[in-house]
């Protein structure tokens, strides 16, 4: 057993940064909680035999509690973690961590993402010590992560999320699970990064170091006198300076950089600097104090284009010969020109699935003479020859049949341990009483404000459903 007291791992998801930048396994877990808390804790190297706490601990605090949240030393307290309400979130599901070399924007640098089941949507969590509250000071703690909400998407019932090459970059997977109406679809999806090119990281450069210049003397060794000297010259030094207190800070005004002491001072970023003055004589380099630039790094230019997107519409999908449907592509778009809508795109249908082009009009009419079941199939194309498909199902001479549930009868009640029986009838206009083999049912558990699927799509009549 490598680690245990983890109540539901959905998933873990290991930190690429960590095995490049420094040579080591580090992972995180999201633990899906069940009454307070949802969490994602540290694996990896020196972790093994980690316990995390369930079923004594949930979150960072006792089982079924939040507020009686001193830290146990037999358990590993989760390093984010969030309450597990209508308001929060509900499960902790898919993951990743962001590759620093992704050439995604610059705030997604040491990111974790999550998705929460539940609720829905991407959350990027940094660290941020700062905004951290251990116990006691807090009851129930803060943790050191903080999350934006719903990051990049808000797709919902998200389950596994994974980066991946796509067009020589990286693109972000997300698999969904479907099974819900209206709140899902499943499959999964790519999201990819098509803003503007980003620059690669500035670098850190090491400080710049002036020729001492012969000069009256000007004794800055405290807050007054480097404020006395600014007020009195355009330029100034620090030098030889070693503070009292590592927390004596300089503060340079106007927006310059905050120091303590030399050392602090030599992890500026690269900048336009002033010309020294100082005393003719010191014990170490004059170093020159640097502002901060405000010039972007360039890069090469990339051409991106995202794929447009096709939406249909039939003004119906079942009737009798003949008969006329009305077929519509006016709410499909392309991205990347968002204000021209429809009209940036060239449309082409065939509408009987033939293999031939009945239309190149968004909206079009078509007439259905024999019945069966055709595929009307919409291709959208952007002005750089990109294209997507889509399709509508449309059968003629049919209508659904019609179903009635038998048992269990409607706000009927159970018990753990009852059995339930499920019995239904369904009526085909054109075919009559249909045999049982034509039904199927899904059986769900409703959970707060979402569901668990207790047995799967089952084809059949007078089923029992399976122990939960």
């Amino acid at each position: 057993i490598y680690s245990y007291g983890l109540r539901n791992p959905f998933r873990f998801a290991l930190d690429p940064n960590a095995a490049k930048e420094e040579g080591k396994t580090r992972f995180f877990i999201n633990d899906v909680g069940r009454h307070t808390w949802e969490s994602v804790h540290e694996g990896g190297d020196g972790f093994a035999g980690a316990n995390y706490g369930y079923p004594e601990r949930e979150g960072p605090c006792v089982k079924k509690t939040a507020r009686n949240c001193a830290p146990d030393s037999r358990f590993l307290s989760p390093v984010h973690f969030y309450r597990h309400n209508s308001e929060e979130g509900g499960a902790a599901t898919g993951n990743a961590f962001y590759p620093n070399d992704a050439n995604w924007p610059w705030h997604f640098q040491n990111s974790y993402l999550y998705a929460d089941y539940a609720f829905g949507g991407l959350y990027r969590v940094t660290k941020d010590v700062a905004t951290a509250c251990p116990y006691p000071a807090c009851d129930p703690p803060v943790s050191a992560y903080t999350a934006s909400t719903k990051t990049i998407s808000s797709l919902l019932k998200i389950t596994a999320l994974a980066f991946g090459p796509y067009m020589g970059g990286q693109a972000l997977y997300v698999t969904t699970r479907g099974h819900d109406g209206l709140r899902g679809n499943k499959g999964i999806y790519r999201i990819r990064y098509v803003g503007p090119p980003v620059a690669p990281l500035p670098t850190v450069a090491p400080p710049v170091v002036s020729t001492p210049v012969v000069s009256t003397p000007i004794i800055v060794d405290d807050q007054d006198a480097l404020t006395t000297a600014i007020d009195a010259a355009t330029t100034v030094v620090v030098q030889d300076y070693i503070p009292d207190d590592a927390d004596d800070d300089f503060v340079l005004p106007e927006g310059g950089i905050s120091f303590g002491g030399l050392g602090d001072f030599e992890t500026a970023p690269t900048a336009p600097t002033e010309t020294a003055t100082g005393p003719a004589t010191m014990t170490t380099p004059a170093v020159t104090v640097a502002k901060p630039t405000t010039a972007s790094p360039t890069a090469s230019p990339v051409e991106f284009n995202r794929l447009p997107k096709a939406i249909a519409s039939a003004s119906t999908t079942l009737g009798f010969p003949p008969l006329l449907v009305k077929f519509d592509a006016t709410d499909s778009y392309d991205p990347d020109y968002l204000d021209e809508g429809s009209a940036a795109l060239k449309y082409s249908w065939d509408f009987d699935g033939d293999g031939y082009i009945d239309s190149y009009m968004p909206t079009d009419s078509f007439k259905y003479m024999k019945s069966g079941v055709y595929t009307a199939v919409l291709v959208v194309r952007d002005n750089k020859g990109a294209e997507t498909t889509t399709s509508i199902d449309i059968t003629v001479e049919d209508t659904p049949p019609r179903t009635r549930i038998i048992e269990p009868f409607q706000d009927a009640t159970f018990s753990v341990g009852d059995q339930i029986n499920l019995k239904g009838t369904a009526f085909d206009v054109d075919g009559g009483l249909l045999s049982g083999s034509s039904l199927s049912w899904e059986v769900r558990l409703h959970h707060e404000d979402h569901w668990h699927t207790i047995m799967e799509p089952t084809a059949g009549n007078n089923l029992v459903i399976p122990d939960a």
